[in-house]
């Protein structure tokens, strides 16, 4: 049966049963409840699917990482760590794939986070111009000036 394991944190050492629809977070009385104050009340929670499982955010405030990374929702595999806040967890399934979700086609390079990323082709020129959806900085020219009066440097 798949567990999550306290890596860190207050409670390091506990072990809990995955199963479906479990919930990770710092209300009490959640099943996986843990004490840090950057974990929201119900922070993440656990579905199976298919033939294991995964992870979701439930849209907390500080995010959920999963190996280093922040995700909205990860498939969990044997030795993924979550983190919630300082709060580490590393999942134990034996029984699951350690393989990525997604094989890699012939000819491209696999890396231990995933296939190597594919170039597709839309059939459209490239933009000659990227706009990013975020508005332009302002520039502002700030001249400081000081209310004493300057002293003459020659004595």
């Amino acid at each position: 049966m798949p567990k999550l394991i306290v890596k860190t944190g207050n409670r390091a050492g506990m072990e809990y049963e995955v199963r479906d629809g479990i919930i990770i977070g710092r209300r009490p009385e959640v099943p996986i409840h843990i004490e840090d104050v950057k974990s929201s009340r119900e922070h993440a929670k656990i579905v199976s699917h298919g033939d294991g499982f995964v992870l979701f955010d439930l849209e907390s405030t500080n995010g959920t990482f999963v190996n280093g990374s922040r995700t909205g929702r990860a498939r969990l595999i044997h030795g993924d760590i979550i983190r919630i806040g300082r709060t580490e967890l590393v999942f134990h399934d034996p029984s699951s794939s350690s393989i990525p979700a997604v094989t890699p086609e012939p000819g491209t390079a696999a890396t231990p986070t995933g296939p190597k990323q594919k170039k597709i082709d839309l059939g459209l020129p490239p933009p000659k111009k990227i706009r990013l959806d975020v508005p332009p900085a302002k520039k502002v020219n700030v001249k400081l000036e000081s209310k004493r009066p300057r002293r003459d440097k020659r004595r």
